[in-house]
């Protein structure tokens, strides 16, 4: 083999496994790129869940503190960056439900609601049921 064959030889090799390298590189940082955004949709998502649940433990204060005057009684409360919409329904009987919507406009964040089945009797508030909603 002569100097000349040799030498672009190596040179082919050498670009063969730069490319490779620089393929595997860049097939990485696009995976990590990729987790990274799961993870904020997700931390996203526990934001609008955990908003919904503060609307549910707001009505329940409601109730406890015997503000639910109104059947059924409709408001929205500020959470965060969030509006919850609460509305309760069964107000002045022993059966009350509950139900805190965050409505999100967005498709990769959607919607969550929250629900509870309270029971009232003899002025003691007791959650029966909490659960979260699909949409």
């Amino acid at each position: 083999m002569k100097l000349g064959e040799r030498g672009a030889t190596i040179l082919i090799t050498t670009l063969s496994v730069t490319g490779i390298l620089i393929t595997l590189v860049l097939v990485a940082n696009g995976l990590s790129f990729s987790e990274l955004n799961m993870s904020n949709d997700n931390k996203k998502n526990q934001l609008v869940l955990d908003a919904a649940k503060a609307g549910i433990s707001d009505g329940l204060l409601r109730i406890t503190k015997n503000q639910c005057r109104a059947d059924p009684y409709l408001y929205s409360l500020p959470i965060n960056e969030y509006s919850a919409t609460i509305r309760i329904t069964g107000c002045g009987t022993q059966n009350i439900f509950i139900e805190s919507t965050i409505d999100n406009l967005s498709i990769l964040h959607p919607s969550k609601k929250m629900t509870a089945n309270v029971v009232l009797s003899n002025g003691v508030v007791s959650v029966s049921n909490i659960s979260e909603v699909s949409f």
